[in-house]
């Protein structure tokens, strides 16, 4: 869809980069031990403890901040909305998304370990 909505020059507006399992570590832990039972990940594919801190560092200072730079970074995406309880959040997330980009490595990996997946990762 985004590269036909690019093609078409349609915006996208992505609305939940961040929710439930990202921002809560403990959700995503239970996430990522969960898809691996399902067998939609590998046993090895990522650690259970802290699975996506790998994406933490050289400029991207937390696991939101990278979701926050992973949806921002597709040229078909036009914005991205964040939420936030304070101000300091709101800069932080203006920050995560108008800083370094996500690395194309991480982007690759996120996508060849995720993009199979076929049901709602958010709940």
């Amino acid at each position: 869809v985004l590269p036909e909505a690019r093609r078409r020059d349609v915006g996208i507006l992505v609305m939940c980069a961040v929710r439930r399992a990202i921002a809560r570590p403990e959700q995503l832990r239970q996430l990522v031990v969960d898809l691996k039972a399902e067998g939609q990940l590998a046993a090895d594919a990522l650690p259970d403890d802290a699975p996506l801190d790998w994406l933490v560092g050289d400029g991207i200072p937390s696991v939101p901040a990278a979701a926050y730079k992973f949806a921002a970074g597709h040229p078909g995406v036009s914005c991205v909305l964040t939420g936030q309880a304070t101000p300091h959040h709101l800069e932080d997330n203006v920050a995560a998304i108008l800083g370094v980009p996500l690395p194309d490595a991480a982007r690759e990996r996120l996508v060849r370990l995720f993009g199979p997946i076929r049901r709602n990762l958010g709940n």
